[in-house]
């Protein structure tokens, strides 16, 4: 069955006809006259003049045919691309009615093509999105460049899905202009973003969570080392008590004995009380010391010496009563910076790490530890160093780990090394680690330069 372009084709073919047909009938006295003046080899060379010139309009009328087949296909073509496109392709005035749909198109907003026709886009723009295409409308004409935005439609049946547009301008060859539209279907996409953004936000709920968790933990453990720190230094403070204790109780013995022999002069008197408020003092100073020791300070500089020697004079009696020798080697000049109270709870958290260590070892006779510093361009290494038996190699990876410790049940709580390394390390970008071959261990403790 011939289509719409074959009948206007021969259409078009008579009309040609009747208006030939028509010249020459005008034209035929005209020819005739002119041909009775001409001779035989005259006319016989008209008539083959007029039979090429036919030839001629034959072959130029065969290749219009085939432009016009030719130009039917790409017709055909252009109509299969557009209308069966994949995407949604509108044609929308300055003014923003459609003039032209495709079928996919049509398809989304649930509509005929012919029913697109003069509607105003914005009659499919879910309402409370009109403001985004506004904008995204008046920046695309101002700049006239392609830009993109995505809003809610609507359906002709009254559901909203989400579309991605797109838009080219065009100037129609009339002169006017007018804008190509193209709209995909994006729901499903912003479907997988909202599970997925909700996914994250449960995510960061349970991270979140998660942390708070651990976070207590840090408290819970930094409460459990404190106290048994406590515990330590109390031990320390009977222990250095105990000498300047039995110093005053020998002095009242002493004065006691003489005032029940009669020989109490003032000069006795005067001695022993001044003995016993030397030795109140020193008492006092060591309450002050442990004290001082556990208040809180803020991260600055400071000379390391002044902090190595201070921890070491807490724990000094103990560490003699057990004949452990430390040796101290640091630059009174050198200053790091950091928290002066963590680093001396770091500190005596090593040193009575040491001590530990010796007890487990009564065979080893010569006991030493030696606190020492290296330097470079870039650090400052404070290293403690014990030959106390060394650390297994099986185990010197998990020192650091809580609750981790090799001591008899109810002598260690494994939280020492634990919360010195945390108290290092949140300072400055600061480390520490630890090496342990044959019977030595060291650890060492990176401080960065300024």
């Amino acid at each position: 069955m011939p289509n719409d372009d074959d009948v206007t084709l021969n259409n078009s073919k008579d009309s040609l006809r009747k208006q030939a047909e028509k010249l020459a009938r005008d034209k035929k006295y005209t020819v005739l006259a002119s041909t009775t003046l001409m001779t035989p080899k005259k006319v016989q060379e008209l008539v083959h003049e007029l039979q090429v010139h036919q030839i001629e309009l034959e072959m130029q009328n065969s290749e219009l045919l085939k432009t016009q087949e030719s130009l039917r296909d790409s017709q055909k073509r252009y109509y299969d691309l557009y209308n069966m496109a994949p995407i949604g392709y509108c044609t929308i005035s300055k003014e923003g009615f459609i003039l032209e749909g495709n079928l996919t198109a049509s398809k989304l907003l649930g509509v005929t093509r012919q029913e697109l026709i003069q509607k105003p886009i914005t009659n499919f723009i879910f309402k409370e999105d009109q403001d985004i295409y506004y904008f995204y409308r008046k920046k695309f004409l101002q700049s006239n460049e392609e830009t993109s935005c995505e809003l809610r439609m609507i359906r002709n049946n009254g559901t909203q899905f989400w579309a991605h547009l797109s838009a080219t301008s065009e100037i129609h060859e009339y002169g006017f202009q007018y804008i190509r539209l193209m709209m995909i279907d994006i729901t499903e996409n912003k479907k997988a973003q909202e599970e997925i953004q909700m996914l994250n936000d449960n995510l960061k709920t349970e991270i979140a969570s998660q942390l708070e968790e651990i976070r207590k933990k840090d408290i819970l453990l930094m409460e459990q080392a404190t106290l048994a720190q406590m515990g330590e230094m109390i031990n320390m403070i009977a222990h250095q008590w105990r000498q300047p204790l039995n110093a005053i109780s020998g002095a009242s013995i002493e004065l006691a004995l003489l005032n029940m022999q009669g020989e109490v002069s003032k000069e006795n008197i005067t001695k022993s009380t001044k003995f016993i408020q030397e030795m109140t003092q020193r008492m006092s100073q060591i309450i002050d010391d442990f004290m001082n020791f556990n208040k809180k300070s803020e991260d600055n500089k400071f000379p390391l010496l002044n902090i190595v020697e201070k921890t070491y004079a807490i724990i000094e009696a103990q560490f003699k009563d057990k004949n452990i020798v430390v040796n101290i080697d640091v630059d009174k000049s050198l200053k790091i910076f950091h928290n002066k109270r963590a680093l001396e709870h770091s500190l005596l958290n090593i040193l009575l790490n040491s001590r530990d260590a010796f007890d487990e070892h009564p065979d080893i006779k010569k006991r030493e530890i030696n606190i020492y510093t290296k330097e470079d361009d870039d650090t400052v290494l404070l290293l403690v160093e014990d030959n106390a038996g060394g650390i297994a190699g099986d185990i010197i990876g998990k020192i650091f780990n809580p609750y981790f410790t090799t001591k008899e049940q109810g002598k260690g709580t494994g939280l020492g090394l634990y919360m010195t390394k945390q108290m290092i390390e949140k300072v400055n970008n600061c480390t520490i680690s630890v090496e342990s071959q044959d019977n030595q261990t060291t650890f060492a403790i990176k401080f960065p330069k300024d």
